[in-house]
C-alpha cells in the first residue's frame, strides 16, 4: 500500500532560453506592429488633416487685398508756414490720438532695423512672409500649452498686417490661417523694404506713439535717423508691451528689454561686443513729450479745413474731422510766424500787463483779434487773453458773434453813403436824436450838442444821431444786402425772428446787431480801406495735401470790388482822421501811417477797434465772456491793437496809403471825388 509520504511528485516542467527569447520577439513584434500601426494612422489622418486644410485653404481663405502704397491708417497731419526766406517749416502736428510720421526706409538707421529683426524676426530677410518653424511651435503650443505663455509666431510681415488691420491681439486658429495666405500673398506683391518700412512706421510703442518717428520724438525728442544704438534698441523693446515697457512710466523694465535686444542683435552678430558694452553703459534719458496746446491759429485753420472739405467736397463732419486729425494731410497755412509771435506777447506773455490792458469794470476781461493781408491771407490769430489751456477750445476770434457798435459806421453807412453820392466829406448833419416810438434816440457816448457836424467831424467823434440820420439816407436794407454781399458779413438777420428781431432797422448803423459779428469777419470787412476798395475772402491756408501727395483743398486769393477806388480813398482818409484827431488816437504808430475806428455798444458789453496800415489790417474785441458792463474812459481794443502792430511794424518801413482813382484833396483838407467840391 502506498502512502502519501511514500509517494514521489513529478517534477516541473522548465522553459528553454530560446523558447524564452521567442516569446518576447513575439510581444516586441506585436508592440511594434501597434506602434506602427498608430504611426501611420497619425501620418494618413495628419495628412488627410493637412490636405484638407489645404484644400480649404485654397478653395475658401483668400488673402486680404493690402496696398501698402494706399494704406488706410491714422497717420499725423502737419501744418507749415513759410518761414522768413519763403521755406514752409512744420509749426504743428495734429493727431487725434494716435501719432504717426511717416519716414521712410532711408531714414531708419540700420541699428534700429537690425534691432527689430533680431528681436521680432530673425529670418525676416530669407522667409516668404511665414517662418514655418516658429508658427508650427505657436500652433502646438495652443492646443499643448508646453508653455505658461503665449509663444507668437508672427513674422514682421505677419505683425504688419495685424497693425494695418488693427487685429493685435488675435490668436484664432481661423484668423491665423488668413493671416498667414495674407503674408504670403503680400510677400509676393511687395519689397522687404517695402514692408519693412511700413511695419517701422505702423507699430505701437507706447502711449500714443505709433512708428518709430513718433516714438523717437516722444521718447528722446529726436528725429529716427538721429538714434544711437542705445536708442535703438529701447524702441525695439517696447514691441512686446508697449506700455509695459514704456521708458517714460518704466524705465528699469525698459532698460531689461534694451538689454534683451542688444543680447539678440550680438548673438546674431549685427553688433561687436565693444558696441554691445558701451551701448549697455549708455545712460538714457528721455524727454517725454507732452500732448501740445496748439496756437490760436493752428486751431482756426483745423476748423476751416473741416468746414470746406464738408463744403466743398460734401464730407460727413464726421469723416472730415477724422480725416484732418488722422488722415496725414499736409497743410500749407497762412501763418506768419513773425506776426503770430508778436500777437502772443501782448496776449499771452503779457496778459496781465495793466499798460496795455486797462482795468474793466468787472474785473479781468476776455479779448480777441485777428490780424490779415489785403490777399485776404490770415496772419496771425488770438482766440482768448491769457495762456491757452486746450485745443480746439471756444475761440473768441471765430467762434464768438459780437455786436460791433460804431466800428460797423465805415463799412454799412459812411463808405455806402460815399458811393452813391449821398454824402461827401464836408456834408453837414445835425447832431441831433431822432424820434422812435415816441422816444429820442440814440444816444451818443456824450450828450448831444444839437450843432451841425462835417462828416468827418461827426465820424471822428463817433456820433450816433448822425450815423443814424446817414442811414436814413441809405436805407437799412442795402446796409444789410450791401454788407452781406460786398462784405461777406454773413451772419446778419434779414428777416424776422421768432421774437420778432432783425437788422433790417436804423439800429444796424450804429452796430446793434440781432446775432453779431465776428473778429475775423470784421478784419476781412476793412480791407477795401487800405486796398483801393477790393475785398478778399479771409483764409487760413493755401492748399491741402492728402496723404499721398494730392491736392485736396486749395485757396486762392480772388478778390472783388467792394467799393469804387475813389470811396477806398476818402474813406481812408476819413479812418486816418479818426486816428488823428478822434477816438482813435492811441492807435497811431510812428512807423507806419494808420488809420481807424473804434466800437463801443451801448450796454457797454462790447469794445471794438479795426485798424489799417498799408501793409496789414487788424481788428481786437474786448469784453467778457457773460456780457458785463466793461466800460472804462478809454477803449482797451485800441491799446491792444496799438501793443500787437507796434512790435510787427517795427522792422518794415515806413510807408503812407496811395491815391487811388480820380479824387482831390480840397482846401479844407478833405478828400473828394472829381467833379465835387466841398460845398456839395
Amino acid at each position: 500500500m502506498k502512502t502519501a509520504g511514500n509517494s514521489k511528485q513529478p517534477a516541473p516542467k522548465t522553459r528553454s532560453a530560446s523558447a524564452t527569447k521567442g516569446t518576447e520577439r513575439h510581444v516586441a513584434g506585436r508592440i511594434g506592429k501597434i506602434l506602427l500601426t498608430l504611426f501611420l494612422l497619425v501620418v494618413i489622418t495628419g495628412s488627410i488633416v493637412v490636405g484638407s486644410l489645404s484644400v480649404y485653404i485654397l478653395v475658401f481663405v483668400k488673402p486680404e487685398n493690402i496696398d501698402l502704397t494706399n494704406a488706410q491708417l491714422k497717420f499725423t497731419s502737419m501744418v507749415y508756414a513759410n518761414d522768413s526766406s519763403g521755406n514752409p517749416q512744420v509749426v504743428s502736428q495734429i493727431n487725434g490720438g494716435e501719432n504717426r510720421i511717416w519716414v521712410s526706409i532711408d531714414q531708419v538707421p540700420d541699428n534700429l532695423k537690425n534691432a527689430f529683426i533680431s528681436t521680432e524676426d530673425q529670418r525676416f530677410y530669407e522667409h516668404e512672409g511665414v517662418d514655418w518653424k516658429r508658427t508650427a511651435g505657436a500652433l502646438a503650443n495652443f492646443f499643448l500649452h508646453f508653455y505658461s505663455t503665449d509663444q507668437g509666431g508672427s513674422t514682421i510681415t505677419q505683425q504688419l498686417i495685424k497693425n494695418i488691420n488693427g487685429d493685435t491681439y488675435n490668436r484664432r486658429p481661423g484668423v491665423k490661417i488668413a493671416e498667414i495666405v495674407t503674408a504670403l500673398d503680400l510677400e509676393k506683391k511687395f519689397s522687404k523694404d517695402q514692408i519693412l518700412e511700413s511695419y517701422l512706421n505702423t507699430i505701437p510703442l507706447g502711449g500714443s506713439s505709433y512708428g518709430v518717428q513718433a516714438a523717437a520724438n516722444s521718447y528722446f525728442g529726436k528725429d529716427v535717423k538721429q538714434l544711437d544704438l542705445a536708442q535703438c534698441a529701447v524702441l525695439a523693446g517696447l514691441t512686446q508691451a508697449p506700455n509695459s515697457y514704456n521708458p517714460l512710466k518704466h524705465p528699469d523694465k525698459a532698460k531689461i528689454r534694451q538689454k534683451y535686444v542688444l543680447k539678440n542683435m550680438l548673438s546674431q552678430k549685427m553688433i561687436t561686443q565693444a558696441q554691445y558694452d558701451q551701448a549697455v553703459a549708455e545712460p538714457l534719458t528721455y524727454v517725454g513729450q507732452q500732448p501740445a496746446i496748439r496756437g490760436w491759429f493752428v486751431d482756426q485753420v483745423i476748423e476751416d479745413v473741416i468746414d470746406d472739405l464738408v463744403a466743398q467736397k460734401g464730407y460727413l463732419r464726421s469723416r472730415a474731422q477724422s480725416l484732418v486729425l488722422n488722415g496725414g494731410l499736409k497743410i500749407y497755412s497762412t501763418l506768419n510766424p513773425t506776426v503770430q509771435s508778436a500777437m502772443d506777447n501782448v496776449y499771452q506773455t503779457n496778459a496781465g500787463n495793466s499798460d496795455i490792458w486797462l482795468a474793466g469794470k468787472s474785473g479781468t476781461y476776455q479779448s480777441a483779434m485777428v490780424v490779415m493781408d489785403y490777399s485776404g491771407a490770415v496772419l496771425g490769430v488770438e482766440g482768448g487773453r491769457g495762456a491757452k489751456t486746450a485745443n480746439l477750445g471756444f475761440n473768441r476770434a471765430n467762434d464768438m458773434l459780437r455786436s460791433p457798435g460804431s466800428s460797423i459806421k465805415p463799412i454799412g453807412v459812411y463808405g455806402p453813403a460815399i458811393e452813391q453820392g449821398l454824402i461827401t466829406w464836408s456834408s453837414t448833419f445835425q447832431d441831433a436824436p431822432i424820434t422812435v416810438g415816441g422816444s429820442l434816440w440814440p444816444h451818443n457816448d456824450d450828450k448831444w450838442t444839437y450843432q451841425n457836424m462835417t462828416v468827418a467831424e461827426a465820424l471822428a467823434q463817433s456820433k450816433n444821431t448822425i450815423a443814424v440820420r446817414i442811414e436814413q439816407l441809405v436805407k437799412p436794407a442795402n446796409t444789410v444786402n450791401f454788407l452781406t454781399n460786398k462784405l461777406g458779413i454773413t451772419t446778419l438777420v434779414k428777416t424776422p425772428d421768432k421774437k420778432g428781431n432783425s437788422d433790417v432797422g436804423l439800429a444796424v448803423g450804429i452796430g446793434s446787431l440781432t446775432k453779431g459779428v465776428s473778429v475775423e469777419a470784421m478784419a476781412a470787412a476793412y480791407q477795401p480801406f487800405g486796398d483801393g476798395g477790393l475785398y478778399n475772402k479771409p483764409y487760413t491756408y493755401s492748399k491741402v495735401l492728402d496723404s499721398n501727395g494730392n491736392v485736396l483743398l486749395e485757396n486762392k486769393a480772388s478778390n472783388t470790388r467792394a467799393f469804387s477806388q475813389e470811396t477806398s480813398t476818402i474813406v481812408n482818409r476819413l479812418l486816418q482822421n479818426n486816428v488823428i484827431n478822434g477816438t482813435g488816437a492811441k492807435a497811431q504808430l510812428s512807423s507806419t501811417t494808420v488809420g481807424g475806428k473804434t466800437g463801443t455798444t451801448d450796454n457797454g458789453w462790447d469794445r471794438w477797434f479795426v485798424g489799417i496800415t498799408p501793409d496789414y489790417v487788424g481788428a481786437v474785441w474786448s469784453g467778457y465772456d457773460n456780457n458785463k458792463e466793461m466800460y472804462t474812459t478809454n477803449n482797451p481794443s485800441v491799446y491792444a491793437w496799438h501793443a500787437v502792430m507796434q512790435k510787427i511794424q517795427a522792422n518794415i518801413a515806413f510807408k503812407t496809403f496811395p491815391v487811388w482813382g480820380d479824387v482831390t484833396q480840397g482846401t479844407d483838407g478833405g478828400w473828394y471825388k472829381a467833379g465835387t467840391t466841398a460845398s456839395q
